[in-house]
């Protein structure tokens, strides 16, 4: 008489308790670490180039921000620059140079029937040889004849250049204006002024040097005197 096999059926699901209660292999581990240290890398990658891209904006940012204040200042002064008359003998003297200027200018009152105040402002590049500073002094007329020293203003930082060219109007409608280095005309303002400011590059800038580059036109090239 023969004898039947016999058939038996294993659950799936007991062979699959039984591999995840023996555990993982050395293999799979290493595997799995590989692929978990790839992707943390990649995401810890991104995460820095986002923080580096946010920082570099809001320099630039930053940066902009002060070279329109230097612009606004600048406009603002040339626009009421005036010419002093014989009343203030001892007042210092004005200088239009190729990195410097002083002169004079009027800030006006608030009330219409009110006299504004005359001013005798700087623009001078001075500060440490490794971060130069663009600095600003404002002083009533009366200050500057006595000579009392006051706190300038730093409008910028860190920077490279700070030139000024003078253009000469010429007589003739077609002739060119002349550009120079100085103005020597006594008794007289340059009608146009060109500024040129270029700040130095650092590690957490996007694209460097920054520069600006302004011409101001004074509104007569002799307001008058004061």
């Amino acid at each position: 008489m023969r004898m039947r096999p016999k058939l038996s059926i294993q659950n799936p699901k007991s062979k699959i308790q039984n591999s995840l209660s023996s555990g993982l292999t050395l293999v799979e581990l290493l595997t799995a670490s590989v692929i978990f240290s790839i992707l943390l890398g990649g995401l810890s990658a991104y995460l820095r180039g986002g923080t580096v891209a946010w920082r570099r904006t809001a320099d630039t940012i930053e940066e902009l921000q002060r070279l329109r204040v230097v612009c606004d200042r600048l406009a603002q002064d040339l626009a009421n620059a005036v010419v002093l008359d014989g009343r203030f003998e001892s007042a210092p003297g004005v200088v239009f140079a190729r990195n410097a200027l002083a002169f004079y200018t009027v800030r006006l009152a608030r009330d219409v029937l009110s006299v504004g105040e005359l001013w005798f402002v700087t623009y001078t590049l001075d500060g440490e040889p490794d971060r130069p500073l663009l600095l600003r002094n404002a002083q009533l007329v009366q200050e500057a004849e006595a000579i009392r020293l006051t706190q300038p203003e730093p409008l910028l930082s860190n920077v490279g250049r700070f030139s000024i060219r003078y253009g000469y109007w010429p007589l003739e409608e077609t002739a060119q204006i002349d550009w120079r280095d100085h103005w020597n005309s006594l008794g007289q303002l340059p009608r146009l002024v060109e500024v040129n400011v270029e700040l130095r590059g650092t590690p957490s800038t996007i694209q460097w040097p920054r520069r600006m580059r302004q011409i101001f036109v004074i509104p007569s090239g002799m307001l008058g005197n004061w």
